[in-house]
């Protein structure tokens, strides 16, 4: 048989590069979900209570990696504290 002088990659290795890219693609969706979230938040929320004082970085820790998002901080001023409301939505056992 005669001798191919290609390189192929084994089936090992092109696994090992499905799973990154998969991972590459879940960490982007979940950061676009989540600071698109942040935004209808902040389109749709009472603005007499709620002020915006900045955006924060996040880092979450999930199953395909660290995902990085940057979220609106706000100032509630009928309960006089500092909050994350993205984080009130999206964790159940926090009340809005």
């Amino acid at each position: 048989m005669k001798q191919f002088s290609i390189n192929i990659p084994k089936l090992k290795e092109i696994e090992q590069m499905v799973w990154r890219i998969a991972q590459d693609i879940c960490l982007k969706l979940t950061e676009n979900i989540l600071e698109e979230l942040d935004q209808y938040i902040a389109e749709h929320l009472d603005t007499d209570r709620y002020k915006l004082k900045e955006k924060r970085p996040l880092g979450i820790n999930l199953l395909f990696g660290l995902v990085e998002v940057k979220r609106n901080y706000y100032y509630d001023r009928e309960k006089g504290e500092n909050v994350y409301l993205l984080d009130r939505f999206i964790d159940p056992s926090s009340t809005v």
